[in-house]
């Protein structure tokens, strides 16, 4: 679990700088475009989507508030992955939120879930609504090390 959240610590901290650094209009919108999107929205109120958005807004990764494909931020949502205070994704860690598939956070559900005060299919943890997934979250646990070590 350390690597993946140093792993997201990289991923955050180049979005960040790549942000920073490239060149965009009085809007915070880059100049250059891949695919029909502006590579870069910086802290703008564009409602159009780019590959990065810093601040907040819709993109593919949105660092901030917003709705994306992976979003680290206070709120938002995540169609593969989100984090924040309240959000909802694929897979989630929030203080409250919901997690597609699975969830880790304080209050919220998913299929399966561990937290406080958590509710699904399969969860372990204080408070937890359903079945006991304590075995399961501990084989899961297992089998992400040996297939995310390094080798």
């Amino acid at each position: 679990m350390v690597r993946f959240w140093i792993l997201a610590g990289i991923i955050i901290g180049v979005g960040v700088t790549l942000a920073l650094l490239t060149e965009t209009d009085a809007q915070g919108i880059a100049h250059t475009h891949f695919a029909g999107m502006p590579t870069v929205i910086n802290a703008g109120d564009s409602e159009d989507p780019a590959w990065l958005v810093l601040g907040g807004g819709v993109g593919v990764l949105v660092i901030g508030a917003g709705v994306g494909l992976v979003v680290f931020g206070i709120a938002g949502a995540g169609i593969l992955f989100a984090t924040g205070q309240l959000a909802a994704g694929g897979i989630c860690f929030a203080q409250g939120g919901l997690g597609f598939s699975f969830f880790c956070g304080q209050g919220g559900a998913g299929v399966t879930a561990f937290g406080q005060v958590v509710g699904g299919a399969v969860v372990a943890g204080q408070g937890a609504l359903g079945f006991d997934g304590a075995e399961h979250l501990r084989q899961l646990n297992g089998d992400l090390g040996r297939i995310l070590a390094f080798r």
